[in-house]
């Protein structure tokens, strides 16, 4: 497969499954990205809490993120939990001889149970060393006073820790809004301006690994090409989702849901030859042959149709997910992110149609440009491009870029969408098709 990118993950392991080295290679594999990893603890766990932590000798370290950049390569790199002096040291000094520039430091301290990662005279090591390396570091709250040495208990609190976490040699800084009340606001200053990510809180105790699981969301996106707050929208929409979805293990901090956009519940009519239905004792001699699929909406029509909802919300700035199965809208204004069904756009695309046949439909060329329009022509695109089995799309009414998990990459400047509505226009009137 050409274009693969990857990722390196360097921190500790989690026996629980839910944070660590564990969690991040489960979200580079989400979100279509090699993972590889070098292992800097162990450490026994659950959902409740630390049991035992084993450091690694500094040198093994060294040789496992040596082995992998000088065979593999690394796109982007994650380093979570580094637990004392010594492997900040050798981890900061293989990032600067392998010249890895692209890389997210998630400044592990606690863990979520409230058991200490980070020895208290290593974060010194942590602040000198890896931040000025950094191109985005990821705090939380208590973790950007730790760093900063000043209270970050409001919004404004956290603009001037991420501004000074900068200013201390990052190149990024996003501090999270995990610990504070009401709706969850990440801040990122990117050493210009400030950007604001919001989400709903949610109620929940299954939130282990959120921290691991959003800086390596960060650093799968960069892989792939974003910009950093392309990146850190993305990784928002991704960790919001995964929560609202926990699978609901263990007796404490439960992990949240990777894989939930690949994880689909089966029918409850399961056939013979389902895996899951042989599984868990659901098989009917008698089933029905699967029906066979209606034929699906190109990327043009589904596009169209997310672009409509869009217009309806009033919003002027989107992230989307495209997978196979719906989408996953991150919309910046006005509501949290949330996935849309495949079926739930084919039944709303068929209603509009309905409705575009009746009259009352919308001149592409008339008035300020509306999504409908400018995904339309994007999706028609895609059509032409061939399948990708995922695409990330940032979108505003004048500009569109467009990433694929194998490979794809296009822009789309304001003067290429009109001219590809133009195009769009011309071919229907030349069809005379309405």
């Amino acid at each position: 497969m050409a274009n693969v990118r990857t990722a390196l993950t360097i921190a500790g392991s989690d026996s629980g499954g839910g944070a660590g080295i564990q969690a991040d290679l489960k979200t580079f594999s989400a979100l279509g990205v090699y993972g590889t990893s070098a292992l800097a603890a162990i450490t026994a766990q659950n959902t409740i809490g630390v049991r035992a932590i084993f450091e690694l000798p500094p040198n093994i370290v060294a040789a496992q993120i040596d082995a992998v950049v000088e065979d593999i390569g690394a796109d982007a790199v994650k380093t979570g939990m580094l637990g004392n002096t010594p492997l900040i040291e050798v981890v900061a000094d293989r990032i600067r001889a392998h010249g890895l520039s692209t890389l997210v430091v998630d400044p592990v301290m606690v863990a979520k149970s409230g058991d200490a990662l980070l020895q208290p005279e290593a974060v010194a090591a942590l602040r000198e060393l890896l931040l000025p390396l950094a191109l985005v570091v990821t705090p939380n709250r208590p973790e950007a006073e730790v760093l900063t040495g000043r209270p970050v208990t409001s919004l404004d609190e956290a603009r001037e820790a991420a501004r000074a976490l900068v200013a201390l040699g990052a190149r990024n800084a996003v501090v999270k809004g995990g610990h504070a009340e009401g709706p969850a606001v990440d801040v990122l200053f990117d050493g210009r301006e400030f950007h604001e990510y919001s989400a709903p809180r949610l109620d929940s105790r299954h939130t282990h690994g959120t921290g691991c699981t959003f800086a390596s969301a960060i650093a799968a996106e960069l892989a792939k090409g974003a910009t950093v707050p392309e990146a850190v929208a993305r990784a928002k929409a991704y960790l919001t989702a995964a929560l609202e979805r926990a699978p609901q293990l263990g007796h404490g901090h439960g992990p949240v849901h990777h894989f939930w956009a690949l994880w689909k519940d089966e029918p409850p009519a399961a056939s013979e030859a389902s895996i899951w239905a042989r599984a868990t004792g659901q098989a009917t001699p008698d089933a029905a042959p699967p029906a066979r699929p209606a034929e699906p909406l190109k990327y043009e029509e589904l596009l169209r149709t997310v672009g409509q909802m869009l217009d309806d919300s009033g919003d002027n700035l989107a992230v989307l997910d495209l997978w196979s199965h719906g989408v996953v809208i991150q919309s910046v204004g006005r509501k949290g992110p949330h996935e849309i069904q495949l079926g739930e756009i084919e039944l709303e695309s068929r209603r509009r149609a309905q409705r575009r046949g009746q009259g009352g439909a919308h001149d592409p060329q008339a008035g300020p440009p509306r999504f409908e329009w400018v995904l339309r022509v994007v999706g028609a695109e895609l059509d032409r491009a061939g399948t990708q089995s995922r695409y990330g799309l940032t979108v505003s009414r004048e500009s569109v870029s467009v990433d694929g998990a194998e490979g794809y990459h296009r822009e789309f400047d304001a003067a290429t969408l009109a001219r590809l509505l133009r195009e769009a226009v011309q071919r229907r009137r030349s069809t005379n098709r309405p």
